[in-house]
């Protein structure tokens, strides 16, 4: 039996991009708030909100996974709101990516700027993938 083709951080790149755009376009979006969305089956859940505190975080994402009647097969943690980068506050979207099989997550960036939806902000520019983090979820 063949062996299975090595799984590339490159193949989450344009998931996690949709993501974010996903995430840019619901309905309970806020600017400033950290929200997280499971997916299992190929199929996304809503996008939850977390809290400031990560140790609260890391448990709300623990428990959801373990509540899934389906084997959570994506984790997205998204935050749209002014972010420190290249040495100035700007304001952008931020997103970590994990996929189960997968050793390492994606920490991905986006410029954004008001919508015409009020309230509402969009990407634009470059999708930026930023680097990489352990995959402790899934």
């Amino acid at each position: 039996m063949p062996a299975a083709p090595p799984r590339k951080l490159d193949d989450l790149i344009k998931p996690a991009e949709s993501a974010l755009a996903h995430f840019l376009q619901h309905d309970a979006f806020q600017s400033e708030q950290l929200f997280m969305r499971l997916t299992a089956d190929a199929a996304p859940g809503p996008w939850s909100p977390l809290t400031p505190d990560t140790a609260t975080n890391d448990r709300l994402i623990k428990e959801a996974i373990e509540r899934s009647p389906r084997p959570v097969t994506e984790l997205a943690v998204a935050f749209a709101g002014m972010i420190d980068f290249r040495g100035g506050k700007r304001l952008m979207g931020y997103l970590q990516f994990y996929r189960a099989g997968y050793a390492q997550g994606l920490l991905c960036l986006r410029h954004l700027k008001p919508a015409a939806r009020p309230g509402m902000l969009e990407g634009f520019g470059g999708f930026l993938t930023v680097g990489s983090c352990k995959n402790i979820w899934l």
